[in-house]
């Protein structure tokens, strides 16, 4: 991906997804955390290093399990407030770090003149991952996408907000990028620099 679009990544989602450094449960009841990771199950949690907030020392196995199945069991969400397991602020970066980069591997080979997308557009394909997972289903937006047909994405890339209102500021935020991209594509400008928040 474009160095400007890894630079930017947390700062453009997070408005959108919100932070939350416990486990909640989300709008389908999959447990979650940090900034819309998803840890829906046991092992998926534990893999992660979460603290209790009380003592600020490390959560034991045990403890991140009961916390994990009473969050699931009780589809606890994110508005009920702080959790008794948490995890520090360089912990949630490392997450999604680690997240953005696992998408960049599926998204390069899911569309083979990636490299050649403006910066606007990869943080655009990259947010609808984020929401949908890199595999999501969307074939007039792969066609108009292997086309370098921005324009037609930023109405194709729109996601199903049906019972998920949350996804209605980040379909606006798409429809910007890939409106964006098919402007630097016929302006002609560098495709490294990222024009968003603006428009171009």
């Amino acid at each position: 991906m474009q160095p400007s679009v890894q630079a930017a990544f947390l700062n453009f989602t997070r408005p959108l997804e919100g932070v939350v450094d416990g486990m909640y449960a989300d709008v389908l009841g999959l447990v979650t955390t940090c900034i819309g990771n998803l840890i829906d199950s046991v092992p998926a949690a534990s893999a992660l290093p979460w603290r209790v907030r009380a003592t600020d020392l490390p959560a034991g196995l045990s403890d991140v399990a009961t916390e994990w199945h009473t969050v699931k069991d009780g589809k606890i969400a994110a508005w009920h407030g702080p959790r008794p397991l948490y995890l520090r602020p360089e912990d949630i970066e490392a997450l999604v770090a680690a997240r953005l980069n696992q998408n960049e591997l599926y998204l390069s080979r899911r569309w083979s003149n990636w490299n050649d997308w403006p910066a606007d557009a990869q943080l655009g394909a990259h947010s609808c991952a984020w929401a949908a997972g890199a595999a999501w289903r969307a074939p007039h937006f792969d066609l108009a996408a292997n086309a370098l047909d921005f324009l037609t994405c930023s109405t194709e890339c729109l996601l199903n907000a049906a019972g998920n209102p949350g996804l209605v500021p980040r379909n606006a935020a798409n429809m910007l990028l890939f409106c964006n991209a098919a402007e630097v594509v016929r302006l002609g400008l560098p495709r490294d620099v990222l024009c968003w928040p603006n428009t171009v």
